[in-house]
């Protein structure tokens, strides 16, 4: 269990803007507010606090399913897509629009060169593979198991019937990833924006294993 109360904080590039009071007439008030503001320098360190009403199960997206835990996640972590202002998905971790074979079932994507975790590591095309064989494997008893059926031989081996290396995800190598799917899934693109489609840090979440997302220690985030 995590602790009662979870605060997250996401550093991120804000302005600041200094409102001041004048006595002065409507001219003078806007020359000195346009000369405090061009003169101010923003803190060092640029915080923003969410509170969370609820207490969290989880922040490892393979096991968690309730509300208060994916709001964190998708605050915290960025896909290869991401919901944009206008609430329709956009890239985000991946570089470019996938390169889609003829038949509508390999996607190949390119992650940013810029993707990093919060402790320094590049996210890479493994963290992928791991994070979905993960999800797939009958011993994590993942609630989000159906979402990766569109995956190929992801129904097959949450059942106990194949490998979980047979699963339809490659690194093709650090920077690039290929979805296979059993069929043309139209929506495809839109699961990866999703949390169940997040990716981990292969290396972190490995090495921590069951306490991977226990806390906030015990998690990375992108």
């Amino acid at each position: 269990m995590l602790k009662d109360k979870w605060v997250i904080t996401t550093t991120l590039a804000i302005s600041l803007v200094l409102a001041g009071c004048s006595t002065g007439d409507a001219a003078n008030t806007e020359s000195s507010e346009g000369a405090a503001a061009s003169s101010a320098t923003p803190a060092a360190e640029q915080v923003i606090t969410i509170t969370n009403t609820g207490e969290l199960a989880s922040l490892d997206n393979a096991i968690s399913a309730d509300n208060s835990s994916l709001v964190v996640l998708e605050n915290a972590n960025e896909g290869l897509y991401r919901v944009g202002d206008d609430g329709a998905f956009e890239l985000g971790i991946a570089a470019e629009e996938p390169v889609v074979s003829e038949d509508g079932l390999e996607y190949t994507f390119k992650i940013r060169e810029d993707a990093n975790w919060s402790n320094g590591d590049p996210v890479t095309a493994q963290d992928f593979v791991y994070t979905y064989q993960k999800i797939v494997d009958p011993a994590t008893a993942s609630p989000n198991i159906n979402k990766l059926y569109p995956l190929k031989n992801a129904e097959a081996i949450n059942n106990g019937e194949l490998d979980k290396a047979e699963l339809g995800v490659e690194a093709i190598d650090e920077k690039n990833v290929k979805f296979t799917l059993g069929n043309p899934t139209a929506y495809f693109k839109d699961l990866l924006g999703t949390s169940s489609y997040l990716p981990q840090n292969h290396q972190v979440a490995s090495e921590l294993g069951s306490a991977y997302g226990t806390n906030s220690e015990n998690t990375v985030y992108n």
